[in-house]
């Protein structure tokens, strides 16, 4: 059974037991649109073959279920995410370097993904513990950093567990992918000490520009409903977020990052078909073929140097503290 992946509701973690064969498989249950529950099976089974599977449930059991979290399905692959996107990690280190003239006694690393800068930042802190919305690549990062603590959850899903436990919240280009900002901060703030630093960096307004519009062009032409699926704020209308939820921002600033993809002509759509697996999702593989080369051609003049496609990066980077909550409360 294909799956288009939408903006879906994680419900609740669950093994079940498939009644052909008897073997238990470890799963999530997500709640899509109004089309009733289906049991996203992606995890290896207990028996250790892969895959994944799906099992639908009636919608009325969504109405029995509390706490529903929205997030971005994306099916990460942790090995093509660390070979064809491995610069984003490398950028990330610069960012890493702020925490290092911080106090940080316990830091969440918020998107952790493969675990390289929850590693970094381990050589340091006292405490780190990285999360991220992916079992493939917490399976990862465990793996590789086995004396370190990894969870699966997303981002819309921390809080209650980890109340006041930080002293910062760290997470490189990760925010971009989370449309809801109003929960994600008001976690990132329930988690967060008093005087707490939230230090990240992610897309702002106007990233990746000329490759937004040729991904929209190439799937309307073929009759999607393409809709931007990131978050890409301004200085401006970010700073304003922040302060919504009690934090005062330290510094931030906007700056152009020019993004080499090293593996040649075969760069930009390895690129594509990773952050963009949700429309690619859309097509066999034959017509996805035609729209990867549609628009590698329209983007060719701007972002092909002859050896190397470049990626025409924005980004946003943010140092912003809790405020004082007796404080906050009396501005409001």
């Amino acid at each position: 059974m294909k799956i288009n992946f939408h903006t879906i509701h994680l419900i609740d973690e669950i093994s079940i037991k498939n009644r052909f064969n008897d073997k238990v498989f470890f799963c999530y249950l997500y709640y899509i649109n109004r089309k009733g529950v289906i049991a996203l099976i992606t995890y290896k089974n207990l028996y250790g073959s892969d895959g994944m599977m799906t099992a639908r449930f009636s919608g009325s059991q969504k109405k029995q279920q509390k706490g529903l979290r929205t997030m971005e399905l994306m099916q990460w692959n942790a090995e093509k995410y660390h070979e064809h996107c491995g610069r984003v990690t490398e950028h990330g280190s610069k960012l890493v370097d702020i925490l290092r003239g911080m106090p940080c006694v316990t830091v969440l690393d918020l998107g952790c993904g493969t675990g390289v800068l929850t590693g970094e930042i381990a050589e340091f802190a006292r405490e780190v513990i990285g999360v991220d919305a992916s079992p493939a690549m917490i399976d990862k990062a465990k793996a590789a950093y086995p004396g370190l603590k990894f969870f699966v959850t997303d981002a819309l899903s921390i809080g209650t567990e980890w109340e006041n436990c930080f002293d910062v919240v760290f997470s490189n280009a990760v925010l971009h992918f989370i449309r809801e900002q109003d929960a994600l901060l008001g976690n990132v703030c329930r988690v967060l000490m008093k005087n707490g630093a939230l230090v990240c960096e992610f897309g702002a307004a106007g990233n990746i520009a000329g490759l937004l519009g040729a991904v929209e062009r190439a799937c309307v032409n073929r009759g999607k409903a393409y809709s931007l699926r990131f978050y890409y704020p301004s200085e401006d209308e970010y700073r304003l977020l922040l302060e919504k939820h009690g934090f005062f921002v330290e510094s931030m600033v906007t700056y152009d990052l020019d993004t080499r993809l090293t593996e040649g002509e075969s760069g930009l759509r390895n690129w594509i078909e990773q952050i963009f697996c949700v429309e690619m999702g859309w097509f066999e593989a034959k017509e996805r073929g035609e729209v990867l080369g549609e628009i590698e051609n329209a983007l060719r003049h701007a972002l092909w140097d002859g050896t190397c496609w470049h990626l025409d990066n924005k980004r946003l980077r943010v140092v912003a503290r809790k405020k004082d909550t007796s404080t906050f409360l009396e501005e409001k």
